[in-house]
């Protein structure tokens, strides 16, 4: 089950590939002279499996569970409890409720501010959550995977989550350079240089938290 977990890993990376496309797309079309265009509904279905979705269904896939020696692939479940880790489900579920939740209002915020071009926003939002950092949606994404990871105690989905956070950090450089910079310009760049893309205080608290969480998983 490994090789599925790689698989869907890599599917997660040409998500990202397709993404920058898209951009790099609609630029070479506004070059051109051509009006903007809203992306294609079969783009969008595929961004989100790939980028998204890919990585909260692999902490549910049989693998061996953190800290069991047995070899034994099974189906991750809730039952921690069962299974003396009382601990990892108080740090991991409350880490994966707040980051889900937070991905879906951070999305529906951003849905507003491109539904006329996603390539363009009408509004850099700047207040609330990305008064703490640039790209909160990244953040709730990389906390709500790793939450489930702890709860699950996912072994294979936690090794991979170092690939997890480079899908992210390439999403963010392409959303930086190909969409806020050009639209915004040194509206942006003052903002860029006032609030720091993932590591506010509150976020490191976070970090640390899953590591010390995937830390006594191991043990």
């Amino acid at each position: 089950m490994l090789g599925v977990q790689i698989l869907l890993c890599l599917v997660s990376f040409a998500g990202v590939g397709s993404y920058w496309w898209y951009f790099a797309m609609e630029k070479r079309r506004r070059s051109l002279g051509f009006p903007s265009r809203h992306m294609p509904k079969y783009l969008k279905v595929f961004l989100t499996v790939s980028v998204v979705g890919v990585w909260f269904v692999m902490p549910f896939l049989p693998q061996p569970v953190l800290g069991d020696t047995s070899g034994v692939l099974v189906a991750p479940d809730l039952a921690l409890a069962a299974k003396g880790r009382q601990f990892q489900a108080a740090l991991g579920l409350p880490l994966a409720l707040c980051g889900v939740c937070s991905y879906v209002v951070l999305m529906q915020r951003n849905a507003k501010a491109t539904a006329c071009d996603y390539a363009s926003p009408a509004q850099l939002i700047t207040n609330g959550a990305y008064g703490y950092v640039r790209h909160p949606v990244i953040v709730a994404r990389f906390i709500g995977t790793s939450g489930i990871v702890l709860v699950t105690g996912a072994t294979y989905t936690a090794i991979l989550l170092p690939f997890l956070a480079m899908t992210l950090f390439a999403t963010a450089y392409i959303e930086e350079k190909a969409v806020l910079e050009p639209s915004f310009g040194d509206i942006y760049e003052r903002y860029r240089q006032d609030v720091p893309a993932f590591l506010a205080k509150p976020v490191v608290i976070v970090m640390l938290v899953i590591f010390t969480g995937l830390t006594f998983l191991s043990i």
